[in-house]
Formats: C-alpha cells, sequence, structure tokens
C-alpha cells in the first residue's frame, strides 16, 4: 500500500507534550487535508514533488486517452477519477497518515496499486520541501490558537 507519513522529528516532542494538554487530533486532521489537497492540487497540474513536469504518456497511451475524450497534456494521472479520489487520511493526536482507500477501480486495479504504478513513473505522492514548510506554518498558527 502506498503511505505517506510525516517525520515530524523536530516537532515530535513538542508535539507529545502539547498532545497532553491539547487535542492535538484537530491538528493533525488540518494537516492530512491540507496534504491531500496540495498533493491533489500539485497533480492535476502535472507537477511532482518536486516542482518538474511529470514526463509524458507515452504515445500510445496518450492516443488512447485522445480517443477516450480526456487530455494529455498536463500528465495530470486523472482518467476515472478512481485512484486520486481514493487518497485519503487518518489522524490521531501526534500522526498523520496519507494514503489510498484499498477500493477497486473500473479497470478493475486496487487504488493502493494504482498509486504505487504511477509513483513509479512519475513522483506525486510525497510532500515537497514547500508543503512541509506549510505544515509548520500549521503547527505555528495553531501553538498561537491555543497557546497565546
Amino acid at each position: 500500500m502506498a503511505n505517506i507519513e510525516i517525520d515530524a522529528r523536530r516537532v515530535e516532542v513538542f508535539l507529545d507534550n502539547l498532545s497532553d494538554v491539547f487535542d492535538t487530533t484537530g491538528l493533525m486532521g488540518d494537516i492530512g487535508t491540507y496534504l491531500v489537497q496540495a498533493i491533489l492540487n500539485r497533480t492535476a497540474k502535472g507537477i511532482d514533488y518536486e516542482g518538474q513536469e511529470f514526463m509524458p504518456y507515452t504515445p500510445s497511451y496518450a492516443r488512447f486517452r485522445e480517443l477516450s475524450g480526456r487530455q494529455t497534456h498536463p500528465v495530470n494521472l486523472y482518467f476515472s477519477g478512481h485512484m486520486l479520489s481514493a487518497m485519503t487520511y487518518e489522524a490521531d493526536p501526534s500522526r498523520v497518515k496519507i494514503f489510498f482507500m484499498d477500493t477497486v477501480g473500473p479497470d478493475n486495479m486496487s487504488a493502493p496499486a494504482k498509486a504505487y504504478y504511477n509513483d513509479e513513473l512519475r513522483e506525486f505522492f510525497s510532500i515537497s520541501e514547500e508543503e512541509r514548510n506549510k505544515i509548520l506554518d500549521i503547527v505555528s498558527d495553531y501553538i498561537d490558537d491555543h497557546i497565546y
């Protein structure tokens, strides 16, 4: 299964202590919501987590997409919508996990298997440096709202 787990070691101890005082499940949920949306928005633009355009579809697959009435540029990994709509998150007070629900699409592929395959070709299921910084802003805003 394809998963993203945030490695927040820099703030992990702080969040563990914070979660003893405050319920930080909402904070982790905000981070999860942000990450899912950021990945979907970036992918829709045909951009990988490093800010590079996805490699083009193969000529035969691009032709198949054209004949199916789908766009070929930018490469957006969207055909039926099944894989991308299966991306979700789970949050608890100390972490958030981004993953693909194990559902089967119209092509009879599971969403996690399709995501893994697509991510091998075009790295969309990772967190950019900009997204990491936004997560730190979300945490900072939470601290400001709940402590000061």
